[in-house]
């Protein structure tokens, strides 16, 4: 019995490393053949280097909560407390459609960017470097930093609701500090054309920017927090709950709403098989 078992097991591994290598977009075909998960390969064929390091992750992730904890408490000068600010959570599967952009080695937007936990659209910045020379460079903090600072041409009056600033580049920071956005997930690659190019596109969900609605609620930190403050950003609103952990593709338990799961599709439940071993 316990022999049947760990060969059905390895059978789901197999199946699951099969869709995986596939581009998954049986996984996705349900959003359409334009998304980005069935329109491009698995592999790049243009980057040097992909995939961002946990630490990276980590730096991207403090980097944003910290600002978005310094507009919430008031410390930024001209911007109002926010009220119902929510503290960000890293999803890998807004990570992996953020990669595989990434790996197409494009400055550009991605089209079709929806997840399962938000088929209503996610956000997305893109960042970009380059230098003439090959060298070590890290621009996971240096992007967020880059989008903060548009801070300076975004005006109070934009924040409820919004309308964006015309002629300023101020989207990267209204996505950065849109109060219900709760997740965030980032790739990253870097390749050659005449000079080096570095590039960072990160997905958010739900998505932000949306015109006519408040980029946050104004009042006291946390006054408006459904399930309580972060206790290590106590502006700054909790998610509905800690979920369980699962074992992600060669990374460490993470948190399943990192993944979002449609349980109804076939491959999510091979998935969540599948993830209670590492294959």
């Amino acid at each position: 019995m316990l022999n049947d078992m760990k060969t059905i097991l390895q059978l789901l591994c197999l199946f699951d490393n099969i869709f995986f290598i596939l581009g998954v977009c049986l996984y996705y075909e349900e959003f359409g053949n334009d998304h980005t998960m069935c329109k491009y390969s698995n592999e790049s064929t243009c980057a040097l280097e992909k995939d961002l390091t946990e630490d990276q992750k980590k730096v991207i992730l403090d980097t944003h909560n910290d600002y978005r904890q310094k507009i919430a408490n008031g410390s930024e000068a001209n911007f109002p407390k926010a009220a119902n600010m929510m503290e960000l959570a890293w999803d890998y599967e807004l990570e992996e459609i953020a990669q595989r952009w990434a790996n197409q080695c494009d400055f550009s937007l991605s089209a079709d960017r929806r997840s399962f936990k938000y088929p209503n659209g996610a956000g997305q910045s893109g960042f970009g470097s380059s230098a003439p020379n090959d060298e070590r460079r890290d621009i996971s903090k240096t992007a967020v930093t880059s989008w903060f600072r548009e801070r300076q041409f975004f005006k109070e009056a934009d924040i409820d609701p919004f309308k964006g600033t015309p002629g300023y580049p101020t989207r990267h920071f209204s996505q950065l500090i849109w109060a219900t956005t709760e997740s965030v997930g980032c790739g990253y690659s870097k390749f050659k054309t005449d000079w080096y190019q570095w590039v960072l596109m990160c997905n958010y969900g739900p998505t932000g920017n949306e015109e006519g609605k408040n980029v946050y609620e104004k009042g006291e930190p946390c006054s408006k927090c459904e399930h309580g403050c972060s206790k290590r950003y106590p502006s700054l609103c909790l998610e509905m709950k800690k979920e369980k952990t699962f074992m992600k593709r060669g990374s460490p338990a993470v948190n399943v709403n990192m993944v979002a799961l449609n349980v109804t599709h076939p491959y999510a439940i091979i998935q969540m098989l599948t993830k209670l071993m590492v294959c």
